[in-house]
C-alpha cells in the first residue's frame, strides 16, 4: 500500500504518510526503517532513497546513478544502525555503504570477501563489537545468512558463521 503507518508500543495506530510515488511523503517499496533518537529511517527501495522522518517533516536524499559510485544506492533493500552509523544493505552495487546520521556517505563497510546482492542487514551491539548479520540473496541458489564481527570502530571484520538457508526467500523485486 506504500504507506508508512506509525503505532505506538501497544500497537495503538497513531498516524500514516504515504502512497505510491516519488515525490515528498511518496513511497516506492518503503522495505525497510529503523528508529534513531527519536527519528524514524526509511529504506525507499525502488526509488533508490533513504528517508528520514521527524515528527510531522520529512527529509529525504536521493542517492541514484546508473553507475556505482560510493555513496550512491542502487535498490537499498534494508538499513540499521552501528552506534551513530547507519549501515544501507545496497544491494545491487553488492555492498554496505555507511551513513552518518544526517545521511553524508562516510565510507564503504569493509568484508574479508565480497558479498552478494546485500538484502538485509541487522546488527547487535554487544557493547565491545558489533556483530553484523546479512542476508545475501544469491542469484542462483539458496540464500544464505552470513554473520560478522567488527570493532566498534567497524573496522577489523572477522566472518563468524554462515548459514545456507533451505527455503528459497522469493524476492518479487529481483528483476535486475
Amino acid at each position: 500500500n506504500y504507506l508508512i503507518q506509525i503505532f505506538d508500543q501497544k500497537m495503538n495506530f497513531i498516524k500514516q504518510f504515504g502512497g505510491k510515488g516519488s515525490s515528498r511523503n511518496r513511497f516506492d517499496l518503503p522495505v525497510s526503517a529503523n528508529v534513531f533518537n527519536q527519528i524514524l529511517f526509511i529504506c525507499d527501495k525502488n526509488n533508490d532513497r533513504v528517508l528520514f522522518y521527524e515528527e510531522d517533516s520529512i527529509f529525504f536524499k536521493t542517492l541514484i546513478k546508473r553507475k556505482f559510485q560510493e555513496g550512491i544506492l542502487s535498490r537499498p533493500s534494508s538499513l540499521a544502525f552501528a552506534g551513530n552509523n547507519l549501515l544501507v544493505s545496497d544491494r545491487s552495487n553488492n555492498v554496505v555503504q555507511v551513513f552518518n546520521k544526517k545521511l553524508e556517505f562516510i565510507r564503504l563497510l569493509q568484508f574479508p570477501d565480497k558479498i552478494k546482492r546485500p538484502a538485509s542487514i541487522t546488527v547487535f551491539d554487544s557493547n565491545e563489537l558489533f556483530y553484523v548479520y546479512i542476508l545475501e540473496r544469491r542469484e542462483f541458489g539458496l540464500p544464505i545468512l552470513r554473520l560478522f564481527k567488527f570493532d566498534k570502530n567497524l573496522q577489523n571484520c572477522k566472518p563468524c558463521n554462515q548459514f545456507k538457508l533451505n527455503s528459497v526467500l522469493g524476492d518479487p523485486q529481483d528483476m535486475d
